[in-house]
């Protein structure tokens, strides 16, 4: 969403902040055990394979008379160049789905002035995977859409 403005934004910083800490703590694995690194944005020197928080948009206005709320969609890429193939990618990215989808997210407190909560998730369809033009990179894409609620605001 171009320039999508400030309210924007206070949903957004909360959403990666509580995915990012959720990936970080679920300790992710690859298929020999060894941590898989969590990232926002890729550096050039990070290992494969990685889980790279992607982009987020805003799905529609989940505002009810109470309080203010999103649907976000949230996309989360695992990269992988185990063999060029998708068992790593997709082992990996099992860890990923239930870590962000047996409970609901906790937004910390000192990044989240305004109060937000998950109110909901749900898994998207369009998840998939990729081979790169390399030939060996694979990218497993998930896209999961968050229900975003901001409990300190009551609408009038």
């Amino acid at each position: 969403m171009k320039n999508a403005g400030p309210i924007y934004r206070d949903f957004f910083d909360p959403l990666q902040k509580a995915i990012f800490d959720r990936l970080t703590a679920a300790s992710i694995v690859d298929q020999g055990d060894t941590a898989v690194p969590v990232v926002d944005n890729r550096a050039e020197k990070c290992p494969f394979p990685y889980v790279q928080i992607g982009e987020a948009k805003v799905d529609g206005d989940e505002s009810t008379k109470c309080h203010a709320g999103m649907s976000i969609r949230a996309q989360i890429d695992i990269w992988s160049r185990k063999n060029g193939t998708m068992s790593e990618a997709n082992c990996i990215a099992v860890q990923v789905l239930l870590a962000l989808t047996s409970q609901a997210l906790v937004f910390e407190e000192s990044g989240n002035p305004r109060g937000f909560e998950e109110v909901s998730h749900m898994v998207a369809e369009d998840s998939q995977n990729f081979r790169e033009k390399d030939g060996v990179t694979v990218r497993r894409m998930l896209r999961i859409r968050y229900f975003i609620q901001d409990r300190t605001t009551v609408q009038n």
